[in-house]
Order: C-alpha cells, then sequence, then structure tokens
C-alpha cells in the first residue's frame, strides 16, 4: 500500500501531466503574467509587481485544470483508486505552492528593482518614482521599501484569497466555474450584483486607507486610536509586520475554502 503522502504527490504529478498534456493557453498566459510583472517592476516601477498578484491568483486554478475541464477529466478520479478528501488535499498543496513560488519570485526581483532603480534612469531621475513621492507625501514615516512591502503582501493576500475561492468554486460545481471561466474568456459573463458589491467594497477600503496614510482625509477623534494602530502597524518592520498579518489571515481564509471544498467535494456526484 502507498503511503498517504505517496498517493497526494503521484496525484500531483498526473495534474502537471494533464496540464501540460495538450495545448494549454492558459499555461502561457500565466507564464506571460508573471514575465510582464517583473519587467513592468524594472522598467516602470516595484508597484507594477503587485498587480501580478492578483493575476497570479486568479490564474492559477483555470490555468491547472484547462485541460481537465475542456476533456471532463475529472470523472476518471470517480473510478481510480483515489480517496476524494486525498484527491482535494493535493489540489490545495498544488496550487497553493505554485501561488507561493511565483509570488516569491516576484518579490525578490522586485527587491533587486528598488535596489537598482532601473526605472529611474528610464523616467530620468525618479520624478515618476511611486514609492518615492507616497514616501515624501507621508513625511517619511515610511519608506519606499516599506510602503512597497505594504502594498506587495496585502495584495498577495487578496490573490492567495482569489486563489482559494476559486480552487473551491471548481471542487464543489466544476461544470459551472467551467462555464463562467468559457463566459469571461469570450467576455459574455455579466457582473453579478455581489460581484459588483465586492469589488466596490475592497476598492473603497484600500481608497480611504491610501487617503488616510496621505493626510488627504482628516483624522476624527473617534478613530484617532484605531487609525495610530494601523499606522504603527504598517510602519513596524518596514512595513512586513501587518503585510504579513494579512498573510496569515488569507491562509486562514484558505484553510477554509479547504475544508468547505473537503464536505462540498465528499457529496458530489462525479
Amino acid at each position: 500500500m502507498k503511503s498517504y503522502r505517496q498517493k497526494i504527490m503521484d496525484i500531483i504529478k498526473a495534474d502537471i501531466i494533464t496540464m501540460n498534456g495538450s495545448k494549454n493557453s492558459m499555461t502561457t498566459t500565466l507564464v506571460m503574467s508573471i514575465i510582464i510583472t517583473i519587467v513592468s517592476g524594472f522598467c516602470i516601477n516595484p508597484a507594477a509587481g503587485t498587480m501580478g498578484c492578483f493575476m497570479i491568483g486568479g490564474l492559477i486554478v483555470p490555468t491547472m485544470f484547462n485541460s481537465e475541464m475542456k476533456n471532463h477529466g475529472e470523472r476518471l478520479y470517480g473510478i481510480i483508486p483515489v480517496e476524494r478528501k486525498e484527491l482535494v488535499t493535493s489540489r490545495f498543496i498544488f496550487c497553493t505552492a505554485v501561488f507561493f513560488i511565483a509570488e516569491i519570485v516576484i518579490y525578490l526581483m522586485m527587491l533587486i528593482s528598488l535596489k537598482t532603480q532601473l526605472y529611474n534612469r528610464i523616467f530620468e531621475n525618479g520624478e515618476l518614482d511611486f514609492l518615492k513621492i507616497v514616501s515624501d507625501m507621508t513625511e517619511n514615516r515610511m519608506s519606499p521599501t516599506g510602503f512597497f512591502n505594504l502594498v506587495y503582501f496585502t495584495s498577495s493576500a487578496f490573490g492567495l484569497k482569489m486563489m482559494a475561492w476559486s480552487l473551491r468554486s471548481y471542487l464543489s460545481d466544476s461544470k459551472k466555474y467551467a462555464q463562467q471561466m468559457m463566459e469571461a474568456t469570450m467576455g459574455n459573463r455579466k457582473m453579478s450584483k455581489k460581484d459588483v458589491i465586492t469589488g466596490v467594497f475592497v476598492l473603497a477600503i484600500l481608497v480611504i486607507f491610501i487617503l488616510l496614510l496621505l493626510g488627504v482625509i482628516k483624522i476624527t477623534a473617534a478613530i484617532a486610536v484605531v487609525v495610530t494602530l494601523l499606522f504603527q502597524l504598517a510602519q513596524a518592520a518596514n512595513g512586513l509586520f501587518l503585510g504579513l498579518i494579512f498573510i496569515i489571515e488569507a491562509l486562514f481564509f484558505l484553510i477554509y475554502c479547504y475544508i468547505s471544498a473537503l464536505l462540498t467535494y465528499e457529496e458530489k456526484d462525479i
């Protein structure tokens, strides 16, 4: 009998083979997104690297299971000797590992970009250096590196949540998920009321936080303590401390999606 770990690794290997077994345009899209993110970080600004967090979070699941969705390959797992919980576990491990590997590579590349500041030479003495502008506007309460850390880790947290929810949706109802991906690819998918509300809420929170950080919005006495605490957390460890808090919260959301997927996939007809 194979060990539990060996079964998980075998399923991951099978997913890799399936992903690369036929022409997969989503794989090309994912790789190109990472490359464009890194090039933009070196040529425009390291802040451009934060956009890669969202793209990677949204592209991982369609990339991994594009071939399976097209060929209805998930039916195979209804007849081979693989327990459903092993399948769910392996896919969460696989997608999470790919996500963090890509995020770490981009983060290290963006730190190199901050160090070399090639983008400043391109734009003549850094007149369009977004991170430096923000640092100056906050009266140097945060360094450019600190502000980059905060924004990057916050974006990574949202990207991780996007990936976790997407994988949960795929495992819960692959047909519905495939239909949504097809509609999104063809530009026919209409945004639901929930999508609009969620997008507006996230954007509003981000804008308000930045405006508070820049001093554009005046802080009232009622929220001064909370905002001061957030600013102190944001400055701690050069932006890493608060960013890691967001990542940890996203990991708890990942665990929730994993448990939810386990429960729904066990009851699902394949």
